[in-house]
């Protein structure tokens, strides 16, 4: 078993905001969680996430880590970029433990079961019909649980087994809602002379106003409003996986014609004994 890091939460929490958005997935501010630190017997302090290689090292100074440590190494990774969900996913080829993307539409209305997990259905251009996952744990569930029949979306996903239900599972690891669809419903018709809700007189029989005995034949049908907005969701940092992207590194994305441009001007500095 791993031993807890000393380290100061509130310090990690400052830098987390001090050095936003050149670091990225230091603190869960919402779990009050430091994100940096292992939970496993690793012989690692602490594991800084940055666009470069000054920004990770000046940070790690800031943390000035309580226990004595041996020194650091910078690595140039695919941390925190998605690249695990590049690809967009026909759900006609569908394949276990694969990953990636898919455009669809919501076929049936989310449901959440046991241990607030929701459940629904999607379908796109090739017209097969798929169960998809949104777990407790990473947040989602809530957003999730308001789509309805006919939204449109975009879920980046990993596909697993799903042993109670079909021979497959879409588990999301992000939501995008693209566009969402009228939610209409049937109310009682208003009276017109005295504004009065009018009450049903039974089964085909039409409505009638109980203050003043006006008459209409049939309800009226309005739009529901929608407590849900257009835009990509993502779990609880907490729950983010070692490629999830956060939000704010779209659009920061570097490009180097040569590995010696970033290697060259910190040559000394990729790997230090203490």
């Amino acid at each position: 078993q791993g031993t807890p890091r000393k380290i100061d939460k509130s310090r990690v929490s400052k830098i987390n905001t001090d050095t936003h958005p050149f670091t990225y997935n230091n603190y869960d501010s919402i779990h009050d969680r430091v994100l940096i630190t292992p939970h496993g017997p690793d012989p690692v302090f602490c594991g800084i996430r940055g666009e470069d290689p000054f920004t990770v090292i000046r940070t790690l100074h800031y943390v000035l880590p309580i226990e004595k440590l041996e020194g650091y190494m910078v690595f140039r990774t695919n941390q925190g970029t998605n690249m695990h969900l590049q690809n967009e996913l026909s759900l006609k080829r569908i394949r276990i433990h694969k990953a990636g993307y898919v455009r669809c539409k919501v076929t049936k209305k989310p449901r959440i079961i046991r241990g607030g997990h929701v459940l629904f259905e999607v379908s796109d251009l090739s017209n097969i019909k798929y169960p998809v996952g949104v777990y407790e744990p990473t947040g989602l569930g809530n957003i999730a649980s308001k789509l309805i029949e006919g939204d449109d979306i975009d879920i980046g996903i990993g596909v697993s087994k799903n042993n109670s239900h079909s021979s497959s599972i879409l588990n999301v690891e992000y939501l995008s809602i693209l566009k969402i669809t009228d939610e209409t419903v049937t109310i009682n018709p208003l009276c017109t002379k005295c504004g009065k809700r009018m009450k049903s007189e039974g089964k085909d029989k039409g409505f009638q106003c109980k203050n003043c005995g006006d008459k209409k034949s049939s309800k009226l049908l309005v739009t529901k409003h929608r407590d849900i907005q257009l835009g990509t969701y993502q779990p609880y940092l907490k729950a983010h996986r070692h490629l999830t992207k956060p939000l704010h590194r779209f659009g920061m994305e570097k490009t180097y014609p040569c590995i010696a441009n970033i290697i060259k001007p910190l040559h000394a500095e990729w790997f230090k004994l203490f």
